[in-house]
């Protein structure tokens, strides 16, 4: 989380594991978006759509990454007391999106407000 948070000081955008590794390596926020876009195109494609990615995504987690690649989506809650406890202790930041934006969590019994945030996402730091 470390880098994700130097990351969202220098450019106020949350990236996507595939967004954030071009970013290390070229430091561009647009050669960033570009590859995780052509992540995301391939997640889509191999899971079927946004709802079967969306619960592939909480069903696997971490694990995607090594089967498939670095993942293209990011996980966000709309509930603040969630999002305080996956910070733990860390920052907390926010973002408005339309709600059409987001791919949101269908599996029953998903208890963290999850939405999931393709490629990457301008944010601020939430002083809730």
């Amino acid at each position: 989380m470390m880098a994700e948070n130097m990351i969202a000081d220098e450019t106020g955008l949350l990236m996507s594991e595939s967004a954030r590794n071009v970013y290390y390596s070229t430091g561009s926020v647009e050669d960033a978006l570009q590859a995780s876009e052509r992540a995301h195109a391939a997640a889509l494609a191999e899971w079927g759509g946004p709802d079967a990615l969306a619960q592939a995504h909480s069903e696997f987690g971490t694990e995607m990454q090594q089967a498939y690649g670095p993942r293209s989506v990011m996980s966000f809650t709309t509930d603040p007391e969630v999002a305080k406890y996956f910070a733990n202790g860390g920052p907390v930041y926010r973002a408005m999106i339309d709600p059409s934006e987001g791919i949101w969590q269908s599996l029953p019994g998903a208890g963290e407000s999850e939405v999931l945030i393709p490629n990457m996402i301008k944010v601020e730091p939430w002083a809730g």
